[in-house]
């Protein structure tokens, strides 16, 4: 590429970021040649004496990920001053209606490569009151850790067995 070329082409990722947020296209090539910092929440609801988990079904159209259920999660992004804010966007967006019952708690901070490129997740769990009441255009269930839908993002399925374990300390602790 020419100097000229790049300038050009880092203008347009500069003017097409709104808030941190690119178009999907962009997105993707950048996350091919960039580490992502994405957050998860493991959010938990009581039934009867267990708990289940709030899982998602990415889009088909998803490049990547198309049709894998996943923990709710959104990626960092410049407008995000903490992890709270990724964690209020995930709740806005993924999990609308939803109330955390228990403060978010980091319990894990891991390097991944995934099918999407390399990235740096921070895994929070929480108590939840309930199932979302809609999305941002993605199906989601509560779902029993020992049945999880298939087929399901393999990098999370040993995060949510020790989510499940430390979320289920903190109720019987709390009773």
């Amino acid at each position: 590429m020419t100097d000229e070329e790049i300038q050009q082409a880092a203008k347009v990722i500069r003017d097409s970021a709104e808030n941190g947020v690119m178009p999907l296209p962009i997105f993707n090539a950048f996350s091919q040649v960039a580490v992502l910092s994405p957050v998860d929440l493991y959010a938990f609801v009581e039934v009867g004496n267990d708990l289940n988990i709030i899982v998602a079904k990415r889009p088909e159209e998803d490049e990547f990920l198309s049709g894998k259920w996943h923990v709710p999660g959104k990626i960092m992004i410049t407008a995000d001053e903490s992890f709270e804010d990724t964690i209020e966007r995930i709740l806005k967006t993924e999990m609308p209606g939803t109330v955390l019952l228990s403060h978010p708690t980091l319990f894990d901070n891991s390097y991944q490569s995934t099918l999407r490129g390399k990235e740096h997740v921070a895994s929070f769990w929480a108590i939840a009151n309930k199932l979302p009441s809609g999305t941002d255009g993605e199906e989601i269930i509560l779902a029993s850790i020992d049945e999880l839908p298939q087929p399901f993002l393999k990098e999370q399925i040993t995060r949510i067995k020790r989510a499940y374990h430390e979320a289920k300390s903190y109720i019987e602790n709390s009773k």
